[in-house]
């Protein structure tokens, strides 16, 4: 398996992490989970028959009973109950797995971290040095994803953060807070242009190559549907999104891990924008 040079230095920040993802998502159990769930002994086990829904009636997969939009095991600590209690591998496996993705890229198969995370994030910012990639078959993903092979520049105009912001209004909400900040981006497009002109002096070059070039390879599997240049042009205009909201909030690690989070998690957000 190929993977990034800091994909294996990834540790969950737990309860330092302002953005958990034990809140605000939805939380499926896999079948194998489920059934060990079923015959836990115990407190937990007790709990869990209650907290989670084990046995869907609609069909669904079996998942836990959100509790005001969080996950009923994450106490206020921000620590997981399950954890605390029985360690580590009583988890389910997207429990255990998130934030890390897997895909195939002309039969290799590939993995990373997924960047809603706020550690994955700044694993990715750490340095402004190319991506370089770990495993067996690594010579043809280095020779790829170096910044003289991709390469970003933010080029815009007034009328292209007016139909940057429009393109991304057209993608599915992942929250009630995405379409507000959106409205409220479509009020300011001559502030937001003036604040990139500024940012365009300033920015790290080396940096955002880096971000362009991770954004096109959690996406690489597609390329059995699109061709090189539509990855491309989607890991482009998805960098131009990041890059206005970091000349906005001069924060790069939350432009990009609020992207990421809307559009990155939903394949649906992901075609749309490959196919426009």
């Amino acid at each position: 398996m190929i993977y990034p040079d800091f994909y294996e230095k990834f540790e969950c920040k737990a309860d330092m992490c302002f953005h958990t993802c034990c809140r605000g998502w939805e939380i499926d159990i896999d079948d194998d989970t489920a059934e060990f769930y079923r015959s836990l002994e115990g407190k937990i086990g007790d709990k869990l028959r209650i907290a989670a829904n084990l046995e869907p009636e609609d069909g669904s997969q079996p998942h836990f009973i959100l509790k005001n939009e969080k996950c009923p095991f994450l106490l206020e600590s921000g620590l997981c109950e399950m954890i605390l209690e029985e360690g580590e591998d009583i988890l389910c496996d997207i429990c255990s797995l998130h934030p890390r993705f897997f895909g195939q890229y002309q039969n290799i198969d590939y993995a990373g971290v997924g960047l809603s995370c706020e550690k994955s994030c700044e694993l990715l910012l750490e340095t402004d040095e190319p991506i370089t990639f770990v495993g067996d078959e690594v010579k043809e993903f280095n020779r790829v994803f170096s910044t003289a092979s991709l390469t970003y520049t933010p080029e815009f105009s007034e009328v292209d953060v007016e139909e940057l912001i429009e393109i991304f209004s057209e993608t599915e909400p992942i929250d009630e807070n995405w379409t507000l900040h959106i409205e409220e981006l479509q009020g300011k497009i001559g502030e937001i242009t003036d604040k990139i002109e500024k940012y365009t002096l300033e920015y790290n070059a080396k940096l955002y190559n880096r971000i362009y070039s991770y954004i096109l390879y959690r996406q690489l599997e597609r390329c059995e549907e699109y061709s090189w240049e539509v990855l491309c042009d989607y890991a482009a205009i998805c960098t131009d999104f990041v890059f206005m909201e970091d000349a906005l909030m001069r924060d790069t690690k939350e432009a990009l891990r609020r992207f990421s989070e809307q559009i990155e998690y939903c394949p649906e957000n992901v075609s749309f924008l490959m196919e426009l």
